[in-house]
């Protein structure tokens, strides 16, 4: 039945892919007014919502005792963003809920009932109504869009994300005047429009793609599941149907598909250069395909050869395995974050398992020694190797793979003192993990560290002014983008943000200013993105005196801080300048100010730039020089700047040595999960039995089993409570730090806040921190107002900390916030004027100086380690604690 299942869903994919390349228009005019439909339904359903939310408020009144309760009680019970009572004047009273940006006057007054509006990267409907008592208005927000980078929008939930997973479908919400077209609904009044939403048509190869994937997935499900049914506990006589189903799904099974979950796909589809080329997914499968082959096979083929089987594959197919992985995996794979270094370990791991499980299978069984001594010998021998070799990483760092051939000496030991009466024996495959794991985890950090420095001297070799061809066509789109963007009549701040990500040189990580100026040449607006420091002198110098509208410039100078230049001239005669500097950082400042610097970091890597003196020693710019420092490994070469040569240090972090053993104890582990669960697996398709039976009940039931199980539990439990409260301490210390250098930062604001006249800006240079200013409750300004324009930050102060601020029992208040995922220290503190100051710092600040990542690596290790020591000790204490019991009996 689920094979007939799987055949219907294949062919049903197969017919409708057929119809819709024969007619896309047709198809796409009638699911594009299907999925409008539905959006329609989505978007009464929220503005019903937003309706019985605002009316519920309304009635409130200002004076209502319970009021921030009610509040409360709105925004959690009809699902709205937040809510608020504004007076007469459209002065904020009370609120509750999260708002980016600045409610609209019309709104506040109550002179409208509906709005959609916002920011650059929020957008929201509002709802409004006058008060019971006529004294105020009330008002309701729904987020209806977020633009956010993607590292910050994770669990914002806006109103177009929840269409797109309801629906399928991407949809674009704009003003009434923005939209045209086909796929466009209006939402409003039959005489005037509130807003647009129009349907985005996809490419239609790539929707066509996504549908015979999503077939796909059900057709392999099904497979999966027959194949497990007819598999798992089946006869010993269907062995060889089940591995080879197994074999063939190895081969065909579609890793690449879009059913998959993006980031799984991502991982499994990295692929080694070759030759030949192959996902790591791919080759995973295999070794889980030739596992139960290897078990099922050789023993029943006679195929055993002698003790000298395995040292020769070792001392051979460990250094291949080793050498082919590693020089095929692109340094991306090796060098960038630790999930796709892991997996790569992993896949290194279980094929030298493979290798090793092999030749132990071609033993013969006749053994005139049986000497477990020396088959434990030869585990430790390998785990001294292990650490031998990780010793010269720490030295070298490179590793070559022909060492690996050192194994063959514990191979000798392990395959001299080992018993083989049993070819399904659990302990013959661990020896082979084990001599496979302590090989593959110190040549992988070699490979790591080696990918991590060659990642550096790419990065450093794009330092000082050198020529980048691909900057000048960017900035050639930027330009165009800047000229549609103005002619659509964009504001200044979203004009010069959305022309930077859409032209591309968001993604290609150039720092650049982008400036907005008046047609007499005073800069309006300006974004610093991906750059720091000011903007280059010259750019005003450079500003075209009197161009037609959409005329564009480009320079290309060699000045110490400015290398490539473009102007555009908008309708208006206001002008847009574009200016790059020579990179002089590898860690791009944060995309939109300070409080996002952090989060462009991976291993901590510290860059330092010093002018070289005239009379200093020349050294030369080709390659890179490293060196072992205290912090791990020292990188030194040379950068030309149009105003001089610079010495360039680099330092990439190298984990000490209680992290490092923390680690690979980790990862041993993880191993060892993955590698037993491919070895039970293959165990089950060859109908393993066990030849003793077990007394399952008395494991659990004897006295001994229950003074023991007793025991262990409380082993665990110490562990993980000691272990968790040892972590939220240093979790809350890290805390506590990054909320210290803010309040340090909101402190010194307030004993200068007079001497600078007030002035965000020049408190800001002062103190060197982003700035916030709040005014009854509402952000008004700060230091980067192009930052509070584009909604980068919260638009009302915390209710409790603005009552606490107001009452004067405390001069000023931190709290722990959030931008999606992503936390950050906000500190507060009362200024002379009555306004308050708050200065974010992104926790990973605090985090960095306690090195959380390290600590928690410790505890992990302690976390795993735990329970086996406690077993260990809780058998020995059962044993000891029942004998004198098993004595009297």
């Amino acid at each position: 039945m689920l094979v007939a299942a799987g055949v219907i869903t294949g062919f049903h994919a197969e017919v409708r892919d057929r119809g819709l390349a024969l007619d896309w228009p047709g198809y796409w005019e009638d699911r594009r007014e299907t999925v409008g439909q539905r959006v329609t339904d989505e978007f009464d359903a929220l503005a019903a919502s937003g309706d019985d939310a605002v009316d519920r408020l309304a009635a409130l009144g200002l004076d209502d005792v319970a009021l921030r309760d009610s509040l409360r009680s709105v925004v959690g019970g009809f699902g709205v963003t937040a809510a608020a009572l504004f007076d007469r004047d459209g002065r904020l009273v009370v609120w509750e809920g999260s708002h980016h940006g600045r409610i609209p006057d019309d709104v506040r007054r109550g002179d409208t009932r509906y709005s959609h509006a916002g920011t650059t990267l929020f957008s929201y409907l509002h709802f409004a109504r006058q008060t019971r008592d006529g004294r105020g208005t009330a008002v309701v927000t729904s987020l209806m869009h977020s633009d956010l980078p993607a590292p910050l929008a994770a669990g914002i939930d806006d109103f177009a994300s929840h269409s797109a997973r309801v629906t399928g479908e991407r949809i674009r919400i704009t003003r009434s005047d923005q939209a045209s077209g086909p796929g466009v609904f209006d939402f409003g009044w039959p005489d005037e429009a509130l807003l647009s939403i129009t349907v985005e048509e996809p490419d239609p190869v790539t929707w066509r793609a996504r549908q015979r994937d999503a077939g796909a997935g059900i057709v392999v499900q099904l497979v999966v599941l027959t194949w497990l049914l007819q598999s798992i506990g089946a006869s010993r006589g269907t062995a060889g149907y089940s591995v080879a189903g197994l074999a063939v799904a190895a081969v065909v099974l579609p890793i690449d598909s879009t059913f998959w979950p993006a980031d799984f796909a991502a991982l499994v589809n990295a692929e080694l250069e070759g030759p030949p080329r192959i996902a790591l997914g791919r080759i995973l499968l295999f070794c889980i395909a030739a596992t139960p082959l290897v078990i099922h096979v050789i023993p029943r083929r006679h195929l055993a050869q002698g003790h000298w089987v395995l040292p020769v594959l070792v001392a051979v197919g460990f250094p291949l395995a080793l050498h082919w992985m590693g020089a095929g995996a692109p340094l991306d794979m090796l060098g960038t974050t630790n999930t796709r270094w892991v997996f790569f370990q992993l896949t290194v791991t279980t094929v030298l398992t493979l290798v090793g499980g092999a030749a132990l299978a071609l033993r013969g069984r006749t053994s005139t020694v049986d000497a477990p001594g020396l088959m434990v010998l030869g585990l430790l021998v390998a785990a001294g190797l292990s650490a031998a070799v990780a010793a010269g990483v720490r030295t070298g760092p490179h590793v070559p793979p022909a060492l690996a051939l050192l194994w063959a000496l514990p191979a000798v030991l392990v395959v001299r003192g080992m018993d083989v009466s049993t070819h399904e024996s659990y302990l013959r495959w661990f020896c082979a993990f084990w001599l496979a794991v302590t090989a593959a985890l110190p040549f992988t950090w070699s490979m790591r560290t080696e990918a991590r420095m060659e990642i550096a001297e790419r990065e450093l070799r794009r330092l000082g002014a050198v020529p980048d061809p691909a900057v000048d066509s960017l900035l050639a789109e930027f330009a165009d983008r800047i000229d549609s963007l103005d002619v659509a009549e964009a504001g200044g701040v979203e004009m010069m943000y959305r022309a930077w990500v859409s032209s591309g040189l968001a993604e290609h990580g150039s720092p650049i200013f982008v400036t907005l100026w008046s047609r007499d040449g005073v800069p309006q607006n300006e974004l610093r993105l991906l750059a720091s420091g000011t903007r280059p002198s010259m750019v005003e110098e450079l500003l075209p005196a009197s161009e037609p509208t959409g005329a564009v410039e480009f320079h290309a100078l060699a000045e110490p801080d400015l290398q490539r230049l473009v102007t555009v001239t908008l309708t208006d005669g206001r002008i847009v300048t574009g200016a790059i500097s020579p990179r002089r950082s590898i860690t791009s400042a944060s995309t939109m100010g300070p409080l996002f610097a952090a989060m462009q970091g991976g291993d901590q890597e510290f860059l330092t730039l010093a002018r070289l003196p005239e009379d200093g020693v020349e050294l030369e710019a080709e390659g890179v020089y490293w060196s072992r420092n205290d912090e791990g490994w020292g990188g030194e070469t040379v950068a030309y700047y149009p105003d001089g040569p610079y010495t360039v240090a680099l330092t990439i972090s190298i984990a000490n040595l209680p992290v490092m053993c923390a680690r690979a104890t980790l990862l041993l582990v993880l191993s060892l999960v993955v590698f037993s669960t491919i070895w039970l697996l293959s165990m089950a398709l060859v109908g393993f039995r066990l030849s003793v039976p077990v007394d399952w009940r008395g494991l659990f039931t004897s006295f001994r089993a229950r003074v023991t199980w007793t025991l262990f539990g409380f082993f665990i439990l110490s562990n993980v409570v000691f272990g968790t409260l040892a972590y939220r301490t240093l979790t809350g210390a890290s805390e506590r730090t990054a909320t210290a250098l803010a309040e340090r930062v909101v402190d010194q604001i307030a004993q200068s806040y007079r001497e600078e006249g007030g002035s965000m800006e020049s408190l800001a240079r002062r103190v060197g921190a982003d700035l916030l200013e709040y005014r009854d409750g509402e952000l008004v300004g700060g230091s980067m107002d192009e930052l509070v324009e584009l909604g980068v930050y919260e638009g009302w102060l915390d209710p409790g900390i603005h009552a606490t601020l107001e009452s004067g029992r405390r001069a000023g208040v931190s709290k722990v916030t959030s931008l999606g995922d992503w936390q950050y220290v906000l500190a507060h503190r009362r200024l002379p004027d009555g306004d308050i100051v708050a200065s974010p710092v992104p926790l990973r600040a605090g985090a960095a100086a306690l090195r959380r990542r390290d600590v928690a690596d410790l505890l992990g290790a302690a976390v795993v380690l735990g329970p086996i020591l406690s077993l260990g000790l809780a058998l020995f204490v059962g044993w000891a604690l029942t004998r004198p019991i098993q004595i009297l009996q």
